[in-house]
């Protein structure tokens, strides 16, 4: 299968690295009903991540296609036991028409080889604005985690 990503002309890129629990207001949620949509002008990717391991998840991406507005990590785990596992929950809008490959490599930031894993979204962007997800590479435990609403 052919990357996506070799077609792509990023004007601006965005790198971002948000350690730590952040507290989010009005945010666009998952879309209701057994049935998800398959295109939207939302994108929503939620991550896995453990707890105390000192690794978090960064994004690259071209902000002028699929913009990335915020990043929340939410506990998952048992309140009273230490470490446990967290989710990463990355929210994006479209912008504009185009092809767009959102990259997230579980890192820690001290340390330069310190990859524990990589995932690769591929978008495509129509003339109205609605995302459609059009290929995935990574592990199995990141794969299905994207939410077009």
């Amino acid at each position: 299968m052919r990357s996506l990503h070799a077609d792509i002309t990023l004007s601006r890129r965005a790198f971002v690295a948000i350690p730590g629990t952040i507290a989010l207001a009005g945010l666009v949620g998952c879309a209701g009903g057994s049935q998800k949509p398959t295109s939207g002008k939302n994108v929503q990717i939620t991550l896995p991540n453990g707890a105390g391991t000192g690794y978090n998840w960064m994004c690259e991406t071209d902000n002028s296609i699929l913009e990335l507005i915020t990043q929340e990590t939410v506990d998952k785990s048992d309140k009273d036991v230490d470490g446990g596992s967290l989710e990463d929950t990355f929210h994006f809008s479209t912008v504009k028409k185009g092809n767009v490959t959102v990259k997230f490599t579980l890192a820690r930031a001290w340390q330069e080889d310190a990859v524990r894993k990589t995932c690769s979204y591929s978008f495509t962007v129509d003339e109205n604005k609605n995302a459609t997800l059009t290929g995935y590479e990574g592990p199995d435990d990141c794969k299905d985690r994207a939410t077009i609403s």
